[in-house]
């Protein structure tokens, strides 16, 4: 059975239709604990920050592991347009992806 939070972008729902604006916070040192004790705040996004903050892939997945029962919806910044960064992504179960160095939609 799919989860829920798999079947719905809650993200991508809140900004299409958020009457208020949405409030967030961008995470990184990397930390699973730090994302975890963050998640039980009142902010409606954490961005896990792959770009510029600690980490890697390994570290990305702890920290989504961590915020699994958060209520705030769960963004990760991936490293560069690389489309095999970008699947490797997807791949550990990120719904929400914020890609830098976009110059195109092409």
């Amino acid at each position: 059975m799919i989860p829920e939070f798999a079947r719905r972008n809650r993200f991508k729902h809140a900004l299409t239709s958020a009457v208020e604006p949405r409030i967030g916070l961008f995470l990184g040192l990397g930390d699973p604990g730090v994302a975890e004790w963050l998640g039980d705040t009142a902010f409606d996004w954490l961005l896990l920050d792959g770009e510029h903050g600690l980490g890697d892939l390994r570290t990305v997945l702890l920290q989504l592991r961590a915020l699994q029962g958060s209520a705030s919806d769960v963004l990760v910044r991936v490293v560069d347009h690389d489309a095999a960064r970008i699947k490797q992504g997807l791949d550990i179960g990120v719904q929400t992806l914020l890609v830098p160095m976009v110059k195109s939609a092409a």
